[in-house]
């Protein structure tokens, strides 16, 4: 996952498509979502009868809908080692392997 001093361990053939999962879940970034839907309907009824026009009525509906998504993403790239050995101290090598995430 993580060397010991806390340096970011890497796949050794970064072209590979393989991926450290704890660095991807720690280093990566995340990502938040909002969805807020709103449906609305009235409906609406009169009677419009004068002497002339008795029992003459008109219905009316009116509808309103709103489906709204809101996402916000923060990514990082950070670089990722393989240890390659040690050295006369006892201290690891590290060799780059590049960007990741």
């Amino acid at each position: 996952m993580i060397y010991e001093d806390g340096t970011i361990a890497g796949h050794p053939d970064p072209s590979s498509n393989k991926v450290n999962p704890y660095n991807l879940l720690n280093n990566s970034g995340y990502s938040k979502e909002w969805r807020t839907r709103i449906q609305s309907k009235s409906k609406f009824r009169s009677e419009i009868g004068f002497f002339i026009t008795k029992g003459l009525s008109y219905k009316a509906s009116i509808a309103f809908d709103a489906n709204m998504l809101y996402s916000m993403k923060r990514s990082k790239s950070v670089s990722q080692y393989f240890a390659t050995g040690r050295d006369e101290k006892g201290n690891l090598i590290f060799e780059e392997k590049g960007f990741r995430f």
